[in-house]
């Protein structure tokens, strides 16, 4: 199955919020505990620097690659 890193539409802050609170919620109630989200968490943010910095150019701010994402 190939990837894409294309976002198909830029989302509201207050749903990705509120779909970060449902994911949590059955992480835990699914008997994941605290350390796991956590570690969940970090290779989730490990993923993303990975991509920002395939993306960035030499000299490019951080700022500028996000928003190509």
């Amino acid at each position: 199955m190939a990837q894409t890193t294309e976002p198909l539409t830029t989302h509201d802050p207050k749903a990705l919020k509120i779909m970060a609170k449902s994911l949590y919620r059955q992480l835990r109630e699914g008997g994941y505990s605290q350390g796991d989200v956590l570690g969940f968490a970090s290779e989730l943010l490990s993923m993303v620097s990975h991509e920002v910095r395939e993306r960035q150019t030499p000299g490019e701010p951080v700022v500028e690659a996000l928003r190509t994402s």
